[in-house]
């Protein structure tokens, strides 16, 4: 929920200053089947449907199993503008979840469910500067160091990606010649 909410945010901003949507629709994922496949394990496993309930024993494992997906699809595009960072909140958030078998230690734990993703934290938690402890006014109340890396990558991601030039605008600008559509170069005087 934080990092839509952060994606919109950088959207916004990317869209104010000129941006286009059409950027993103230009953007080359690679392995992008990877970063679908860990999120399309979370939605089962995270709902209240029947189906969690038949997955709640492998709740932990799957858990971890999604996460490992999303952070090989961020090392296969971590040089596009945002993902070092969110690449860097997933480590962490990963390696508190996995240090506390499969669940992110929260402060105030979630709602029950037939696999709750969060524990309460206690004295037994492994790594709690890494769980969920950061109150701030938004949806979900509590985050991790990793969830604010994860916004704050995601926010710069998506407005670093919608206010790029497209690649046919830097080949039309190229080939037209006139020095005013091209960055300057200051190497070439």
């Amino acid at each position: 929920m934080t990092l839509g909410f952060a994606i919109v945010v950088g959207l916004a901003i990317g869209l104010a200053r000129g941006g286009s949507l059409l950027n993103l629709a230009t953007t080359r994922w690679r392995w992008w089947w990877l970063g679908l496949a860990g999120l399309a394990v979370q939605i089962p496993l995270f709902s209240s449907d029947p189906i969690a309930e038949v997955l709640a024993s492998y709740g932990p494992i799957l858990h971890l199993l999604s996460i490992g997906l999303v952070i090989a699809f961020l090392i296969a595009n971590v040089r596009t503008d945002g993902l070092p960072l969110i690449l860097f909140g997933a480590l962490l958030d990963g390696a508190v979840i996995a240090a506390n078998g499969g669940q992110m230690p929260r402060v105030e734990p979630t709602d029950p469910a037939p696999f709750r993703n969060t524990v309460a934290m206690d004295e037994r938690t492994l790594l709690p500067f890494l769980g969920d402890w950061i109150t701030l006014p938004l949806p979900g109340e509590q985050f991790s160091p990793g969830d604010i890396a994860i916004a704050v990558g995601g926010a710069y991601c998506a407005l670093r990606l919608s206010t790029r030039a497209r690649p046919q605008e830097h080949a039309s600008s190229a080939r037209s010649g006139d020095a005013r559509e091209r960055p300057a170069d200051p190497l070439n005087r």
